[in-house]
């Protein structure tokens, strides 16, 4: 498939020196099909003439004959031992695989790939060998169309492609095509306060495919009905505020909610107001949370 070597036959006169070397051709997908004398067999060599030859026996072994009487010895052959004795030296069609006594195989146990090396959103070049994308790149940011076979999950915005550097943002900007990325671990832009836990303020949309609850991890909330992944750090300055954690708010507290919206309306991330028990006043702690005591 990657080695490219030249043809050994042709359609005219065929040299016996050209027949004498090793056969490279497979005998289906338009490839010179030769005139097997002798199939080869794990233990013994076969015979084959040209394909404007016919076979004669001469003992125990054969000549090649053409129209004109010209007569040629029949050339050795072997059954293949690896895939690489069975390579044609073009890319386009595939990779041929050595599966001797296979359906489809040809004279030398050669098996042609079912098909190229190229998906469908991709045109072969032989030149080059290499698939070439047929899908736009309309944002030439290098990155395909994904409504085409490609990756990219929006092809109307250069700064959205896989493998481009996510950060936070209110906006909610997916800079990565990854709804469940929505900052940067290199800059700890969502987690300044390394507890676990990204900043609310940090949040993506997602289009393409619905990810799970779990899929983004504990510290993501998916909202499906607003189709946006977001944090749910109430407070990236503090490291103990986190969901489930609660703060003073005047006679009351606030409650960073460790759960999605609730029925009560609480979103994750955003703080909802509670008053303490009866005979009971909110306590601010050394650590910027507090109690109802």
């Amino acid at each position: 498939m990657s080695i490219r070597r030249p043809h050994l036959w042709s359609f005219g006169a065929v040299a016996a020196v050209a027949l004498a070397c090793s056969a490279t051709s497979l005998a289906q997908g338009g490839k010179i099909v030769p005139v097997v004398c002798v199939a080869a067999t794990p233990a013994a060599q076969g015979y084959m003439c040209a394909p404007n030859y016919r076979c004669e026996g001469q003992g125990s072994s054969w000549s090649c004959v053409n129209k004109d009487g010209n007569r040629l010895s029949a050339a050795r052959f072997s059954l293949c031992a690896t895939s690489r004795d069975c390579d044609d030296g073009l890319f386009c069609n595939g990779a041929e695989v050595c599966m001797p006594g296979a359906p489809g195989s040809d004279y030398r146990g050669c098996v042609l790939a079912p098909r190229g090396p190229c998906p469908a959103n991709q045109a072969c070049n032989e030149a080059l060998d290499q698939c070439v994308s047929t899908c736009a790149d309309a944002d030439r940011d290098g990155h395909f169309d994904v409504r085409c076979g490609g990756d990219d999950c929006d092809d109307a915005d250069p700064d959205r492609y896989p493998g481009h550097v996510e950060v936070c943002d209110a906006a909610g900007h997916d800079e990565d095509c990854n709804p469940c990325t929505v900052s940067s671990e290199s800059q700890r832009d969502g987690d300044k306060d390394a507890d676990g836990y990204v900043d609310v303020r940090c949040s993506n949309p997602f289009v393409y495919g619905t990810p799970t609850a779990g899929m983004c991890g504990p510290s993501l909330f998916v909202d499906l009905v607003a189709k946006r992944v977001t944090g749910r750090d109430c407070d990236d300055a503090n490291e103990v505020i986190r969901p489930g954690v609660m703060i003073c708010a005047g006679a009351g507290v606030s409650i960073c909610p460790a759960n999605g919206p609730l029925a009560s309306g609480t979103t994750p991330g955003r703080y909802v107001e509670r008053a303490c028990p009866a005979g009971t006043r909110c306590q601010p702690q050394p650590n910027g949370t507090g109690v109802c005591r």
